[in-house]
């Protein structure tokens, strides 16, 4: 059997209907009240990274600031952070890109690398014609160190791990930036081949944004190989097990057979897995890789209990929730 992995809940369901319009305090608290009732309902157990008492305690201080006439973005900021202290990758608010996009939100126009090491913004790619190049290291934006930014976006966001989340914020850094700076013009220090220099940059419109980081995304690979025969050593880096038409896995598979077989081939005797920037995805690939290189039968996961609430029968079976079918 299958496990349901918790998935992620996005804003409610009244929020979501009317994300066009500004939303009544009523609304925002009924929002908030369905928010946490179905996490409740759903996840095997919401209160390790964060006990019932603090959760709840939170979230009636959120409440008792709601006002009228705020935006499923002003629920997303002030809701995103306290979800994310639940601590679990699989439950989170999406940051809502959709409101973004139709009310010409903008952001700082850059993707960004964070250095997990010492914890540094880089500079990975921005628009055609960009005042900052890449592999420039931000210090700082109006004023706030990097690190100081690299925190508060990272509250916003769920994961278990720090690496993980690192991973994440990758991708929704300058998105997350305009909850932090949200301004149309940004004063940056950055340090460009060891010297210090200063740029003012200009906002953009956020469907730019996700353009730039698309076109990054569709040219990294999922998975590659290089081998250092003086080393005796083979490092395969596994960026995405997030892999689920056909074709895709037999390539995946195809990929494996090759690298094995070229280590077998150059008696290769040692292998390093790089999975740092692997946000996980489909159980069966890892299946496919650890058949590879453990010598005895070996499992993925312990044994657990699947819960199956009215939330989730409801999810996946609308017309008849009696006949959901786990599988």
């Amino acid at each position: 059997m299958k496990t349901f992995y918790l998935m992620l809940l996005l804003l409610s369901c009244t929020t979501i209907c009317r994300a066009q319009q500004k939303l009544t305090k009523e609304q925002l608290r009924e929002d908030a009240n369905l928010l946490y009732s179905s996490i409740l309902d759903v996840h095997p157990y919401m209160f390790t990274g964060i006990s019932k008492e603090k959760f709840e305690k939170e979230l009636e201080e959120k409440k008792g600031i709601l006002k009228d006439s705020m935006t499923v973005f002003d629920f997303y900021k002030m809701f995103a952070p306290l979800v994310a202290k639940i601590e679990d990758g699989h439950t989170e608010l999406y940051y809502p890109v959709n409101f973004a996009i139709q009310h010409g939100i903008e952001v700082f126009p850059y993707t960004f690398t964070i250095n997990r090491t010492d914890t540094t913004l880089i500079i990975r790619e921005g628009f055609e014609g960009a005042k900052l190049s890449s592999g420039s290291r931000i210090l700082s934006i109006n004023g706030v160190p990097d690190k100081e930014l690299i925190v508060q976006a990272s509250s916003m966001l769920s994961g278990e791990a720090y690496h993980f989340k690192m991973a994440r914020l990758n991708l929704l850094f300058s998105p997350l930036l305009y909850f932090i700076l949200p301004y149309d013009e940004f004063r940056v220090e950055y340090l460009h081949n060891g010297k210090k220099e200063t740029a003012t940059i200009q906002a953009e419109p956020i469907s730019k944004y996700l353009e730039v980081l698309l076109a990054f995304s569709g040219r990294e690979t999922p998975c590659s190989f290089n081998i250092d025969k003086d080393l005796e050593t083979a490092i395969l880096s596994i960026n995405s097990f997030d892999i689920y038409d056909n074709e895709g896995k037999k390539e995946y598979r195809h990929f494996l057979d090759s690298l094995f077989r070229e280590i077998a081939e150059n008696r290769i005797n040692n292998l390093v897995i790089d999975i740092r920037k692997n946000g996980g995805g489909q159980e069966g690939l890892v299946w496919d890789l650890f058949q590879y290189i453990s010598p005895v039968s070996f499992q993925t996961k312990g044994t657990g209990i699947n819960k199956v609430s009215e939330t989730v029968k409801k999810k996946y079976n609308p017309l008849n929730p009696q006949t959901f079918v786990f599988t």
